[in-house]
């Protein structure tokens, strides 16, 4: 199963993202463990040196459907997110432009192109961490 890369993964801990749900984490080494079937890499240590690494279905069941961005003439404008998976590419548009696109040249999997555009969302304060949390 293909999940967030370790470098992702860390990204979105640092912005504070931590899902309840997810199977897969990385060691602080990067070492990928599946949370689900061994025995929990957590039991005796300090979770902050873990990260959870999600698969796309994860991210996309959080990243928004519909955004709200401020223009420089201070009018808010809505954009929907739109993905091609032909050209493995992750956006927001509306009718006039496109926002937050996220080429698949970038990230090793669909899963890391998805947490990076959902990353970019909430270190420019588009949605909030609760917003996040509140999406599942």
């Amino acid at each position: 199963m293909k999940t967030t890369s370790f470098e992702i993964s860390k990204k979105l801990k640092e912005v504070g993202v931590m899902l309840d749900d997810y199977t897969y984490c990385y060691c602080a080494e990067g070492q990928l463990w599946n949370a689900g079937f061994e025995i929990s890499p957590w039991e005796n240590e300090d979770l902050n040196d873990y990260y959870a690494a999600y698969t796309l279905e994860d991210i996309l069941e959080v990243l928004p459907i519909e955004i709200s961005v401020k223009t420089k003439m201070l009018d808010i404008t809505s954009y929907w997110l739109e993905i091609d998976y032909c050209s493995k590419c992750f956006w927001y548009s509306n009718e006039y432009c496109s926002v937050y696109q996220t080429d698949f040249e970038e990230n090793k999997t669909l899963a890391d192109t998805a947490a990076r555009l959902l990353s970019k969302l909430i270190a420019d304060k588009i949605i909030t961490i609760e917003e996040v949390k509140y999406a599942k």
